[in-house]
């Protein structure tokens, strides 16, 4: 007998998708979070695309406003500073973008599908996964104690380094980029005397280093340094987008805390099909599936999707007897297929990173245009 007909490992936007959809359809959904929650998580924590504004609404309702940040939205196009005259770039095509607090947001999806049924087991470490005949073994470490747990169905919804994905694929090695963040106590605008209500970009153009700028942002009483860029070149990164704020009148004084977070890169294994993120009753959803937005890395709302497409794809099994791998990649497909036309525009971003600010900039508002149309 099952102990649970579904096992979601990963508390995070993905995560509460998916077991949200799975209890509605009246299946017994168990959610394991390593972490105790509500959890921080490093991240930019802006809802980039309008489908995600849409589908949170629609599924969970109105964004309780302590979710959202302070300012709770920016506005239009972001500010690029130190390479002489300030200049407007695109973020997110040039709309308003909602800024959240990720703890708060996500522990608000966490008990929107506890209301629906799901139950939640926090600080609860996955330890193992071992397949039956027509089940799964899930072994769970909660307060120095292990258990195991017998489930129907597994979905993948837990990050970057996907202890799911690392048991379907062990021989498997993501490449990762890396977001680091550095938090500071204060206030742009009255420190500064920068607009608080857009996001701002300090980009050094300095030999060696990728032509990625270090954003800067207001949320609540901190702001944010944010740089994303490849392995081992992040603290770099942002000591060159430092220097820039420097040479722009800015004192920094030290940060409040410092964080990092990794973001896989699976887009050549997914498209040639040497990684499939499902296999049998086990889904990945997210980061774990390697499921965000190629360039943009946005993943908050392709992680709901692949949760919601992850949940739909059970349902489905369960009514026909069949595997839910098959219904998986068919409710994804459309999807990765939006994410083949982005990548193209990988050759042409690097190229343009080479050719100076206006062809690096004229292919990020490609970059965006396209996201826009296709989501």
């Amino acid at each position: 007998m099952l102990d649970t007909q579904v096992t979601v490992i990963g508390g995070g936007p993905g995560g509460s998708a998916a077991a949200k959809k799975c209890a509605e359809q009246g299946l017994k959904t168990l959610l394991l979070e390593k972490k105790k929650l509500p959890r921080e998580k490093i991240c930019a924590a802006m809802l980039f695309m309008d489908v995600t504004v849409r589908q949170v609404k629609q599924e969970f309702g109105e964004i309780p406003s302590n979710a959202f940040a302070d300012p709770p939205y920016l506005y239009g196009d972001g500010i690029l500073h130190g390479l002489g005259p300030d200049i407007k770039m695109k973020i997110c095509g040039g709309r308003k973008t909602p800024s959240i607090l990720r703890s708060r947001f996500d522990y608000w999806l966490n008990e929107k599908a506890r209301d629906k049924g799901v139950e939640i087991r926090d600080e609860a470490r996955v330890t193992s996964i071992t397949e039956e005949r027509d089940s799964y073994i899930v072994e769970v470490e909660k307060e120095g104690k292990r258990q195991k747990l017998k489930s129907g169905f597994i979905i993948g919804a837990d990050g970057a380094t996907s202890m799911v994905r690392s048991y379907l694929y062990p021989d498997l090695k993501p490449r990762f980029t890396q977001c680091y963040q550095e938090w500071y106590e204060g206030d742009i605008e009255r420190l500064y005397n920068l607009d608080r209500k857009v996001s701002h970009a300090f980009l050094p153009l300095e030999a060696g280093l990728p032509m990625e700028p270090t954003a800067m942002f207001q949320k609540g009483d901190h702001f944010v340094l944010d740089t994303d860029t490849k392995m081992g070149k992040a603290k770099e990164l942002m000591a060159a987008g430092k220097r820039v704020i420097k040479n722009c009148g800015i004192d920094l004084h030290e940060p409040a805390r410092k964080g990092a977070a990794l973001i896989p890169s699976l887009y050549k294994e997914l498209f040639s099909g040497t990684f499939v993120p499902a296999r049998g009753n086990i889904l990945l959803v997210g980061d774990a599936g390697g499921l965000l937005v190629p360039i943009t890395g946005e993943g908050i709302g392709t992680a709901m999707m692949s949760g919601f497409s992850a949940a739909a794809a059970i349902v489905r099994a369960v009514e026909s007897g069949g595997e839910a791998e098959k219904y998986y990649l068919e409710n994804i497909d459309d999807m990765l297929s939006k994410f083949k036309q982005i990548y193209s525009l990988a050759p042409k971003f690097r190229e343009n990173s080479t050719k100076g600010l206006e062809a690096w900039m004229s292919v990020m508002d490609e970059v965006w245009d396209l996201t826009d149309i296709l989501f």
